[in-house]
């Protein structure tokens, strides 16, 4: 399926009862692309989805489009073996930004890069059952609940054995489950939430992140991070008034 240069607009005139969503897919579908499109539910109400995969698909593409103001989120996959989202914007729906699960798979591949996610009710992103998160030059501004909460499919060490070096690093970096963040901006206003919670890969590496808290000491906030590698380099993290890397693992 292909939706391409369309515009998708819940009106606010049905009545209250009925809810629709712009692309409802409950079966198995092989590839869904999405480009060029604008999916949006009116403000004042509160369900549908922007786009749903409810039984499972091989590809789920959304290139250059919007989705926004859905009551049950703005993507929802369950099952989908790889997800690319590129150039595109979630922001104020109802629930999740993108939510993105498996049930009857082994694992799920997810690339999101430069994406806009302002203001979703529940977390921005959030996948589970994953064996690769690719998160690259997208923007976030969080105000209630995580901004990103991400879970693979790996078994985390308890205690840590000694640090591995040379080849044996590189190996750990390299092989198993893995989410990766690059040149990520996130403004976090979401007082008593988790800006990175994480849980079961083989490694967590973010290069040139920029987090910002605001300068006060109102607003608090946590990470949760457990990996058994995990790697931060060129970043900044700013104003934090509690934890910035909370890490559980076997090397940071």
């Amino acid at each position: 399926l292909v939706v391409e240069n369309v515009r998708v607009q819940h009106p606010p005139t049905i009545y209250y009862y009925y809810y629709g969503s712009a692309i409802y897919a409950p079966g198995l579908v092989d590839t869904l692309r999405v480009r060029r499109a604008e999916l949006v539910m009116d403000t004042t109400r509160f369900y549908g989805y922007g786009i749903y995969i409810g039984g499972g698909a091989r590809l789920v593409e959304i290139h250059d489009s919007k989705v926004n103001n859905w009551g049950y989120g703005g993507f929802s996959g369950y099952d989908v073996d790889s997800l690319d989202v590129l150039r595109s914007e979630f922001s104020r729906n109802n629930s999740y930004g993108i939510y993105l699960t498996t049930s009857n798979r082994s694992h799920v591949n997810a690339r999101i890069s430069s994406s806009r996610f302002l203001d979703n009710y529940l977390d921005a992103i959030s996948v589970s059952g994953a064996r690769t998160v690719a998160l690259d030059h997208n923007y976030i501004l969080q105000k209630r609940d995580d901004a990103l909460s991400v879970f693979g499919t790996s078994a985390i060490a308890e205690s840590p054995p000694a640090s591995p070096t040379g080849p044996a690093l590189a190996a750990a970096v390299i092989g198993g489950t893995k989410l990766t963040m690059r040149g990520d901006s996130i403004k976090f206003r979401a007082s008593g939430w988790n800006w990175l919670s994480t849980n079961n890969f083989d490694s967590v590496l973010v290069d040139s992140l920029w987090l910002e808290n605001p300068p006060d000491t109102a607003n608090f906030q946590y990470s949760d991070i457990r990996a058994n590698y995990g790697r931060f380099t060129n970043s900044k993290l700013l104003n934090l008034n509690w934890e910035g890397i909370d890490f559980y693992g076997r090397v940071l």
